[in-house]
């Protein structure tokens, strides 16, 4: 009876060590040191991602926030408002992967030649391995549209699967006709795309 009693104190004061851990854990500082090295690990990729302002913030479910995003490629430009991170730590126990519910606010994309589109806000599902990303119930809306799924390798950045709509405005059109020589990208009709990768 001794030993039981003895496991349950001992089980409940590494619980509440391993909340206390948690709860006060520095999280402003997690967020930019994962922030710095997204940024690094792209920079290798040909892409500068930097941000206004990046903090985080603890919890059940911990919370990223990177303000002013941009990410920047010799091709494209990606702007955001606000861009923020919840950490799903039951997912990422069970899926064996960094899952996380990412929510973006308005901002826009500016390409080639200086065509560009918006959007108002979006949502996706990123599930990150050392050898994959998984990016599902992606559902990117306004001007600029995108819904679906996705996934890549994080090494070379290769598409490896996909199932997107996109909507885009005509002037896009030359832009993404022109994009089908490096993505498996084909025109569904006015203002709509397709990107398909089995």
């Amino acid at each position: 009876m001794k030993v039981v009693r003895v496991f349950f104190l001992l089980s409940l004061f590494l619980l509440g060590l391993g909340a206390g851990l948690w709860l006060f854990f520095p999280w402003n500082q997690a967020a930019q040191a994962l922030f710095d090295e997204t940024a690094r690990h792209l920079e290798r990729q040909g892409v500068e991602m930097t941000a206004l302002e990046v903090s985080g913030r603890g919890g059940l479910r911990p919370l990223f926030l990177a303000r002013g995003l941009s990410l920047s490629h010799p091709f494209l430009k990606v702007n955001a408002a606000l861009v923020e991170g919840r950490l799903d730590p039951l997912s990422s126990i069970l899926s064996r992967s960094l899952a996380v519910d990412l929510a973006v606010g308005p901002g826009d994309l500016i390409l080639l030649q200086g065509h560009r589109a918006s959007w108002n806000a979006g949502r996706l599902l990123l599930k990150a391995r050392p050898r994959s990303v998984d990016v599902f119930d992606v559902d990117l809306s306004g001007p600029l549209s995108v819904k679906g799924a996705f996934s890549f390798d994080p090494t070379s950045s290769a598409l490896t699967r996909a199932s997107l709509d996109i909507g885009a405005p005509a002037e896009l059109d030359p832009v993404l006709t022109g994009l089908r020589a490096l993505l498996p990208i084909k025109k569904e009709g006015e203002g709509r795309w397709k990107v398909t990768r089995p």
